[in-house]
């Protein structure tokens, strides 16, 4: 339960001094279950780097050890402490870098229950150690990998994460320069209301981002960044789960729910600062792929959005269905150049400093694709 992390290429843009030493560090030093859990983690994730089976083995012994000390805390009927949170925040990021999302559930459960009787999320997002926004943001992650609905609800995720005031749609006027007509712009002018204010605040967060990084504007606060991520992430698990859209949905509101589930998920980086494989999530945008060769115009640039911003958040650069959907999009709409890709992303949520590489890289093998 280390720090936030984000990708160090956001580095020029963010603002860090409002952090701590993480609270993995200070909980493990003073608290037994807090120091396996941890080390249960980190054993598992330098075992993912270095390759080394023993440091498996070692992290399931500390996880043994973790459940025996939280289930022992628990038994005593007591004021459950913020150590005992961390423990089972751990053990839930423990699970989730094995991919065993059924299991991990579980704690993401205890984790609910455990807040209210702490009297809900808001009492614990206030404190130094943001275990509340941990909380959150395990329960997000979770829901984004089983396609379930989130534990707590949107409401104790606005209460949690205190969301960016200048959201376009939580204030009367926004600033043109920054968001210029994006409300009038395609693809959020043919969106319902609930998809066109998540799509356009997630747009003004990226272009705040961008403005950032480039020098353009101030550095943002690395926490706020972090809250906005997990409370967007909440609005759109609440528009719908994935996979689990409201039927009658129009194909244009599926892309747009796919390509800003990927947008987010490329910020929600695991311990070893890797974006966590999302088998669902590519699942589905496969399945969007293939019908590629069936999408106007205007579904064409937003299908370009999703991907290339799918290449970002997945593994799927490789697969043989994306690159063709690519090289067909590219091909319809006539893109000659990795520039003119880009004047068409910058209608959509895309951050230059972690998405390029991975878009580059797409644009390559569909131009070099027979």
């Amino acid at each position: 339960m280390c720090a936030m992390r984000f990708s160090p290429e956001l580095d020029n843009g963010l603002d860090y001094g409002g952090l701590g030493v993480p609270t993995c560090v200070q909980y493990m030093l003073v608290d037994e279950a807090c120091f396996h859990s941890s080390m249960a983690t980190a054993l598992f994730c330098l075992d993912n780097i270095v390759g080394r089976s023993e440091n498996k083995l070692q992290a399931l012994r500390h996880a043994s050890r973790t459940v025996r000390l939280v289930n022992q805390q628990l038994s005593l009927k007591s004021a459950i402490t913020d150590f005992t949170i961390a423990a089972v925040i751990s053990m839930a990021q423990y699970e989730h870098h094995q991919n065993r999302f059924q299991q991990g559930s579980a704690h993401v459960q205890g984790l609910w229950q455990i807040s209210q009787l702490r009297g809900g999320v808001s009492n614990l997002t206030g404190s130094p150690s943001g275990l509340g926004q941990k909380m959150l943001r395990i329960d997000l992650e979770y829901s984004l990998q089983l396609g379930s609905p989130t534990a707590f609800t949107l409401k104790e995720a606005e209460n949690g994460c205190k969301p960016l005031s200048g959201f376009p749609s939580m204030c009367l006027q926004s600033d043109d320069s920054i968001l210029p007509l994006a409300f009038g712009q395609y693809p959020a002018r043919a969106l319902p209301a609930n998809y066109r204010d998540l799509f356009v605040d997630v747009l003004f967060l990226a272009s705040l981002l961008n403005n950032a990084i480039l020098g353009n504007a101030p550095k943002m606060d690395a926490i706020e960044l972090y809250q906005d991520i997990i409370f967007l992430g909440y609005r759109l698990v609440n528009l719908g789960p994935l996979g689990g859209l409201p039927r009658g949905i129009s194909r244009l509101q599926n892309k747009v729910h796919l390509g800003l589930a990927a947008f987010l998920v490329t910020f929600l980086q695991r311990w070893d600062g890797r974006v966590a494989q999302n088998d669902l999530l590519a699942e589905m945008l496969i399945s969007e792929a293939r019908q590629a060769f069936n999408a106007d115009l205007d579904g064409r640039e937003t299908l370009l959005w999703l991907l290339f911003i799918g290449a970002a958040a997945s593994r799927l650069l490789k697969h043989p269905v994306w690159v063709s959907a690519a090289k067909c999009t590219l091909h319809s709409l006539k893109v000659m150049s990795w520039q003119d890709a880009k004047v068409l992303l910058a209608a959509f949520p895309w951050v230059d400093a972690i998405h390029d590489t991975s878009g580059q890289a797409l644009w390559q093998k569909a131009n070099d694709s027979g």
